[in-house]
């Protein structure tokens, strides 16, 4: 600052200076936290779409990298009790000899953070007793994520590893664990499904899967052959869809409340070998048996149901033929003008009609269980 005669000329001047180092640091470091929170929260909406857990592993690993610049970043998923490698960033081979897979019972650092479930920050990895060579590294940090693995990053500088980052990876740590969890049902749904899937298409029976409202949810091939339908059209159906047409075996209406989707849903209990008539498109009647049982979410909750029918008609109707050539024979038999035995393999009598008691003059019960030949006549017999 100029000081000045009152003509204005300066005559002498002096300057304040002040050291702002520091200031100029905690800025930079405010902006590098601030730049780190956004890449952070960024991420995490990124993970969200993440599907496998291969995905979550390279999403994490190039955020560290990209976002924390530490020489090591990677992330170890468990196999098979070991937490292998599943994303680790390119520099890393430059700066450690071997990237390991410790045992989920081990001593390295790795191990403890999965064991634990807790962060292990270490200050100097020449003070930690260790199964693994750490190379040039000289600190850092493990970050479990859940039952899956373990997030780490490593430095070359001794206690190199921020306390802010290590706050952020575990908010990432405990995010990614979140993913990994819905993508491991996910994963799990997805073999039910697919496991489903080939029951349905080879299933000797055919089975049917409802939702709570009695529409067909699913459909085995072999159903299309029972219900005399295409799949497509068997699902634009429902349960008591007026087209079925159902009646009991003897021909009467069946009302609603005793079809077996509605008892299942009415009980929640299963039915058993529930006997009832469907009309194909083309008019002809099948005759089903039908068993069922309910479909519950894990907290107990009525979701639908599952059946399997089986078209019983033509085993009907030789039952039927067989009762009516019994009921013929028997007739015949009784009624015969000529003498009848029925006798077993040893030749012992098992039953006689009237013609053959009146040739030998005995009564039923005396001749039962009788040998034929122990009878005089025996010509005659």
């Amino acid at each position: 600052m100029a000081l000045r005669k009152e003509g204005g000329s300066p005559i002498e001047g002096f300057a304040i200076y002040t050291d702002i180092t520091e200031q100029k640091q905690r800025e930079r470091t405010l902006r590098d936290r601030e730049q780190k929170t956004a890449a952070l929260y960024t991420a995490t909406e990124q993970l969200v779409s993440a599907h496998t857990r291969q995905e979550v592993a390279e999403q994490i690993q190039a955020l560290v990298s990209e976002t924390f610049d530490y020489p090591l970043s990677g992330v170890h998923f468990v196999e098979d009790d070991r937490l292998v490698p599943s994303a680790i960033a390119p520099k890393v081979s430059e700066r450690i000899p071997e990237i390991p897979a410790p045992s989920v019972d081990g001593e390295t650092l790795t191990s403890r953070a999965y064991r634990s479930g807790e962060t292990v920050v270490a200050e100097d990895f020449s003070e930690v007793e260790s199964e693994v060579d750490h190379g040039e590294l000289r600190s850092g940090a493990f970050v479990p994520l859940g039952d899956h693995g373990v997030l780490l990053v490593g430095t070359v500088e001794t206690d190199g590893v921020d306390d802010f980052d290590v706050r952020l990876l575990k908010l990432l740590g405990a995010h990614a664990a979140t993913v990994l969890d819905r993508s491991e049902r996910e994963t799990t749904l997805r073999e039910e499904r697919d496991l489903l899937d080939r029951i349905l298409e080879t299933s000797p029976v055919a089975i049917a899967v409802f939702n709570p409202e009695g529409e067909f949810v699913q459909a085995s091939g072999r159903a299309e052959e029972v219900l005399g339908l295409e799949k497509d059209e068997i699902t634009d159906r429902t349960y008591n869809d007026p087209a079925w047409n159902i009646t009991t075996p003897e021909g009467e209406p069946l009302p609603d409340a005793e079809l077996p989707f509605a008892r299942v849903m009415a009980t929640g209990g299963p039915v058993h070998d529930v006997e009832h008539t469907i009309r194909w498109p083309d008019g002809r009647r099948r005759l089903l048996s039908v068993s069922g049982a309910p479909l519950r979410s894990p907290d107990g909750d009525l979701e639908g149901a599952v059946f399997h029918s089986d078209d019983i008609t033509e085993r009907r109707e030789a039952e039927r033929q067989l009762r009516e050539s019994e009921r013929r024979f028997r007739k015949l038999f009784t009624e015969a003008p000529i003498g009848i035995a029925r006798v077993d393999l040893n030749g012992r009598i098992i039953e006689t009609n009237a013609a053959f008691r009146d040739t030998l003059g005995y009564d039923a019960e005396t001749l039962q269980g009788q040998h034929f030949k122990s009878f005089p006549y025996e010509e005659d017999v």
